[in-house]
């Protein structure tokens, strides 16, 4: 696709959340302690072609995490193998 719409697509799809980290002993904003987090939509289909030696054995896992935000529940991805 163009730019354009991929922009588009970025911006109108892309589910984006801020977070703040709480000091516990003043109740307040820590000090740095803004982000934001990008997330794909739950349906976004991801692909990677894999090519391996003839008498390599070597499987894939049902599931995997991507990305850092493993704590959170987000990431997770389940792996399909196809063959062509």
């Amino acid at each position: 696709i163009n730019d354009t719409l991929f922009a588009d697509f970025v911006q109108s799809y892309t589910e984006v959340q801020t977070h703040v980290k709480i000091d516990p002993d003043t109740g307040t904003v820590a000090s740095g302690a803004l982000w934001t987090t990008e997330y794909l939509p739950a349906e976004s289909l991801l692909y990677v072609n894999v090519f391996l030696e003839e008498d390599l054995e070597f499987s894939l896992p049902s599931s995997l995490w991507l990305g850092g935000d493993i704590t959170t529940g987000k990431g997770l991805v389940k792996v399909v193998e196809v063959r062509g």
